[in-house]
């Protein structure tokens, strides 16, 4: 058991370092009951919420098909999106033949670590440059810097209340954008915010650790947005 509940730990902290959300042990409400899960994965994506349950099997020999066959009912009845079934012995032939035809994902931690790991940073750092992407647009509308006049304020943008912090968010969206280009050609490390308490930048040396560095940074831009779109109301 002992043994179980460090795998259980050791998957939760697996998908916990993509910066998902992992929660052990969860009771979890269906149609026709509660379930008792293993692993419960919450993230967004594309704006919208996202529930994986996981179910964590070690085994001394391949996982049979009823196991799959019992999560794929777990995932109907809760409404997740996905089920994951983890097991490092493998899967017998009529389990894997009954998750091509479904949501369920057959794998193992080492798997999960080639593969899925790169997927799912892949595709938060897609997301990230989507949410920096409108953070710019609604920036634009609070005020424009004229280019023309090297960077030089317009006197309407100098009066707007908040111009400072505007001007600040200008620079972190800037160091965001310059930060996911270096990622996406390989250059490391990869800057992702603005240290405004001691004028540079803060920089991520690998992948996992710049895609949550900087889903962190666009929550920080997303609240001093909101407070200058206010001021400016």
């Amino acid at each position: 058991m002992a043994g179980w509940r460090e795998y259980q730990e050791e998957t939760a902290a697996l998908f916990r370092s993509l910066g998902l959300d992992a929660a052990t042990d969860t009771h979890v409400p269906g149609v026709r009951g509660g379930h008792d899960v293993d692993v419960v994965v919450r993230h967004r994506r594309a704006g919208l919420e996202q529930l994986w349950v996981v179910e964590c099997k070690q085994r001394r020999r391949p996982v049979e098909k009823l196991y799959v066959a019992a999560l794929a009912e777990i995932v109907r009845d809760v409404g997740a999106d996905r089920g994951i079934l983890v097991s490092e012995v493998g899967f017998q032939s009529g389990a894997q033949e009954m998750a091509r035809s479904s949501n369920i994902t057959l794998t193992s931690l080492a798997e999960l670590r080639r593969t899925t790991v790169d997927e799912l940073l892949t595709l938060r750092l897609g997301e990230s440059r989507l949410r920096l992407a409108h953070l710019r647009k609604r920036l634009g509308a609070v005020g424009q810097i004229d280019r023309r006049g090297h960077g030089v304020l317009s006197r309407s943008y100098r009066q707007a209340p908040g111009h400072w912090d505007v001007i600040k968010l200008h620079a972190a969206i800037a160091i965001a954008a310059t930060g996911i280009e270096r990622v996406e050609t390989g250059r490391w490390p990869a800057p992702y915010a603005w240290d405004f308490s001691s004028d540079g930048q803060r920089r991520a040396a690998d992948l996992p650790s710049f895609v949550n560095a900087l889903s962190a940074a666009l929550d920080e831009m997303e609240t001093e947005l909101v407070a200058v779109e206010e001021a400016n109301s």
